[in-house]
Parts: C-alpha cells; structure tokens; sequence
C-alpha cells in the first residue's frame, strides 16, 4: 500500500487521536483497539506502550500475525508482549513484502508456533481469520475449509 509521507507530528496526531476517541469510547462503554500496521506501531511491542501510556481497560491490542510476518517481524516472539492486553488476533498467512490474499497453508505463516505461544500467554479471546474470497461462487465451502485449517493447527499446537 501506499501511504502519505510520515513524520513526526503525523505520529503525535495519532496517538492524540487515539486518545481522544478513547475518551468517547470510555463514555460510550466502547473498546478500542489497535492493529499494529502504522509506521511507528508495527509491533505488539511499541503499541503496547501507547496501551499503556492510555492505562485504559477500553483501548487493546489487536495484532495481525501476517502483518507481522511479511514485515519480517516474528508474531511467535512479538505476540507475548502483549500478554493481558490483546482483545483479538487477526490470523492469516503470509509472504514476505505480500500483504493480502495469501490462501492458507500456501505462506510461510508458523501457525502451530503461533498458537503454541496465544497457549502459553494464556489468551482466551477471539481469533479472525482474514480471508478473500468474496467473488468466488464456492465462498462458503472456502470458508469451511479455513476453519478446519485452523482449529487443525490449534490441536497440533496443543499436542506438541
């Protein structure tokens, strides 16, 4: 994708952004959360310390393992860091420099890893699975498809 040149007051607009949405969301019993993908929010890590400067129940993280992945970022190292503070995590494959549509199991995502380490930060909450495959007549069956995927990588991570 390309974006507008960045600098250092686009960063600060967005963290005074982010608070003030947090401000509206906290009255409205509202949870944000961020998806790691500006330039200076690519890891669990430095979005944790916007989380935490916030020091809000209703602002979290929400992580997307390919993201992470193509940016050359591991998610089996990065994901830990945000023990506590992860509301959902985006799942899906990935390619280096490729962001979008991979097909499951055809990238170099480490799922088993993946959820070996959700296993061992105890993460109890929600997994997206990113997919698309809207103009394709079979979208439920590829659907179907993704889910066993998934929940077959969960059981290799937790029998391993």
């Amino acid at each position: 994708m390309l974006y507008e040149p960045r600098s250092h007051e686009t960063a600060a607009r967005y963290r005074e952004n982010i608070l003030r949405c947090l401000e509206w969301a906290e009255q409205a019993g509202v949870m944000l959360a961020i998806e790691p993908v500006e330039v200076n929010l690519v890891k669990v890590s430095d979005t944790l310390r916007l989380v935490k400067e916030a020091d809000s129940p209703w602002l979290q993280i929400y992580p997307d393992i390919a993201n992470m992945k193509s940016l050359g970022i591991d998610p089996v190292t990065e994901l830990p860091q945000g023990r506590g503070h992860i509301a959902n995590v985006h799942v899906r494959d990935s390619l280096p420099d490729y962001f979008y549509g991979v097909p499951l199991g055809t990238g170099n995502m480490d799922f088993i890893g993946v959820f070996k380490a959700l296993d061992a930060m105890e993460y109890r909450g929600p997994l997206t699975i990113e997919m698309w495959n809207e103009t394709e007549d079979n979208y439920l069956d590829i659907i179907r498809c993704a889910r066993t995927f998934m929940m077959d990588k969960i059981r290799c991570a937790r029998c391993s």
